[in-house]
């Protein structure tokens, strides 16, 4: 029997080098398609590199790990999460570096090995993600039993929120003084053409933020200092996006969570240079994670912490659902679908049926907050199946652009009724805009059947076109090794706005603000930074949620699962749009204290159950 098991742990142990081995020679397969192979002078392949043996040395102490853990559910949920991260990898390597994953069908068995073999290192990451997960609860439970740094009484709250709402504010505003009067980025140029009837008002941009920045500009303009109105419009922006945060920091402390947590949240919000940089800068998504973080507290506070909501915190629920609906178009799709699917797991039909009226109610204000916009702007109809219709419309243009030689002219004929000629030949595999901009709108809403017939009748002929289309329009989201050019759009300083006769002028007033600030984030420095880079892309807090949501299932966490599924359903109408911003997602950035939050208090919510 001794004999039996002693063979048994050589096996095991041969095993684990032999996949440690395979893994390495999956890298060093992947390493010559990225290029970094280039940096390893004098060394031969990777094999011979110190990293190699490095990283050798991890996967064989990770495996080691893993097989001496008897837990089957963390083993099922660490392995789907590294798989995932594997396919990732993979696919978004060959995407992105090659701009073709099926080339034949020895690469298509060579790319299933190379994902088995990556998966050898995401799978033993994926557990300890979950083991880390699984220590913040217990050092909570710990806190918790010692009372250390827990506020046993409630001083003063609102003293909290309105000290966190001031140092919040404080941390930013040297930012905002040296990039004065703010940011005006992105979509701002479009939208106050708009404002100003140089272009007719359109639903494509959100109305509301739409008229906001018209505010700004006629207050500028009746103090005869455009550039001094729209200071007005950033201080106010400021204050919206610094109080969501200050109501975070007050929610965990009236819940007793440590003081180094708070503290820790508090720092984040404050001086991690992202939120700053999006506080100053005009784009409507910074508005709508103010308020998307507002309504996910008072849904945690109403589903997960089980409070009995006073009839000012539903009205908070419901006031910031609808503004987030009217400062992003396609939060209403997420809201609607994640709240539904929340319903669902919900433990009563109580809990259900008062989700669905919250939900109800939301979306009955949006609607009327948008029609007295529609009709007090007189917008036309927007340009909706263009928009709608950016995902398919990439696929046919990739089609149209690599496989021409393979459609006869009818399809390339039928594929140019929707999407110009001149179009095709600049697709983009990253951005749809060029596409997506100039397709026929009037086709696409009188012959949508016909549209959706050609669009399938392809699709089964070039397949692997399509999820290539898919893959390289989305990569930015989830693909953890690369972010090139049109990959992921960050965040960049304007120079000129609207080019009429009264244009902004930016002044810098705190120069050693402006000096930081140009050199690590406008400049781009701040990538050459060690992890630093990883926080400022957005597949890192899309993997932070995904990971959050297997480890809810792995801990049988019903009603978290529940709740992550509104962000997860705002992330996937991301997945349809014409690129990838961090902007997009900047609301999944400011949750993130919300997240470890859930995670910590999900043993103490499962002992009172």
């Amino acid at each position: 029997m001794e004999q039996s098991r002693k063979k048994y742990v050589w096996i095991k142990r041969a095993v684990i080098f032999i996949m440690a081995y395979a893994c390495l020679l999956s890298v060093g397969r992947l390493l010559p398609i990225v290029g970094y192979t280039h940096s390893f002078y004098g060394v031969g392949v990777f094999g011979y590199n110190i990293w190699a043996v490095g990283l050798y040395v991890l996967l064989v102490i990770g495996w080691k790990r893993v097989l001496n853990r008897k837990n089957r559910r963390l083993h099922i949920a660490a392995g789907f999460l590294g798989l995932l991260l594997a396919f990732a990898v993979v696919y978004g390597t060959y995407a992105h570096f090659v701009n073709n994953i099926f080339i034949d069908v020895r690469t298509v068995f060579l790319q299933f090995g190379l994902v088995l073999g990556i998966a050898i290192a995401t799978i033993p990451l994926s557990e300890e993600i979950f083991l880390f997960f699984d220590r913040i609860q217990a050092w909570y439970a710990r806190k918790i039993s010692t009372g250390e740094n827990i506020p046993q009484t409630l001083r003063n709250p609102l003293f909290c929120f309105l000290l966190s709402w001031l140092v919040i504010f404080l941390a930013w505003l040297p930012l905002f003084l040296a990039n004065w009067p703010g940011n005006f980025v992105f979509d701002a140029k479009y939208q106050l053409r708009e404002a100003l009837g140089i272009t007719h008002y359109s639903t494509h941009h959100p109305l509301l933020h739409t008229l906001l920045m018209w505010w700004a500009y006629k207050l500028g303009l009746h103090m005869g200092n455009v550039s001094a109105g729209f200071q007005f419009y950033t201080i106010f922006q400021m204050l919206v996006l610094s109080s969501a945060f200050a109501y975070m920091i007050y929610y965990m402390y009236r819940k007793g969570i440590p003081r180094c947590f708070r503290v820790g949240a508090l720092l984040w919000y404050a001086l991690f240079p992202m939120h700053g940089l999006f506080a100053i800068s005009a784009t409507k998504d910074v508005l709508f994670a103010a308020f998307f973080l507002y309504m996910m507290i008072f849904l945690v506070r109403l589903l997960y912490d089980k409070e009995k909501l006073s009839w000012i915190s539903y009205g908070g629920l419901i006031v910031s659902g609808i503004l987030s609906m009217l400062f992003r178009n396609n939060a209403v799709y997420a809201i609607v679908a994640g709240f539904c699917l929340t319903a669902v797991l919900c433990r009563t039909w109580k809990e259900r049926i008062l989700l669905v009226a919250l939900m109800i109610a939301m979306f009955v204000g949006f609607q009327l907050g948008e029609h007295i916009l529609i009709t007090a702007t007189s917008a036309p109809s927007p340009d909706t199946y263009r928009e709608r219709n950016c995902a398919p419309l990439q696929c046919l243009a990739r089609v149209a652009c690599y496989r021409r030689a393979d459609l006869d002219d009818a399809d390339y004929g039928a594929i140019c009724v929707y999407i110009r000629e001149g179009d095709i030949s600049g697709y983009n595999p990253y951005l749809a805009d060029a596409i997506k901009n100039n397709a026929n709108e009037a086709a696409l809403r009188s012959d949508s059947a016909n549209f959706w017939k050609l669009w399938a009748k392809l699709g089964l002929r070039f397949p692997g076109e399509y999820l290539e289309s898919i893959i390289t329009n989305t990569m930015g989201y989830w693909y953890p090794l690369d972010s090139g050019t049109y990959v992921v759009m960050g965040v960049s300083l304007y120079h000129t706005l609207i080019e009429t006769e009264h244009e902004i002028e930016k002044h810098s007033y705190c120069p050693w603000a402006e000096k930081i600030y140009n050199y690590f984030f406008w400049a781009g420095h701040w990538t050459e930074v060690p992890l630093l880079g990883y926080s400022f892309r957005p597949d890192s807090y899309v993997w932070l949620l995904i990971s959050a949501i297997l480890w809810a299932l792995y801990r049988r966490q019903r009603m978290f699962t529940g709740l992550m599924a509104v962000p997860f359903m705002y992330f996937g109408t991301c997945l349809l749009g014409p690129t990838v911003a961090l902007r997009y997602v900047y609301c999944l950035i400011v949750l993130v204290p919300l997240f470890f939050y859930m995670i910590m208090r999900a043993g103490g919510r499962k002992r009172k159950e």
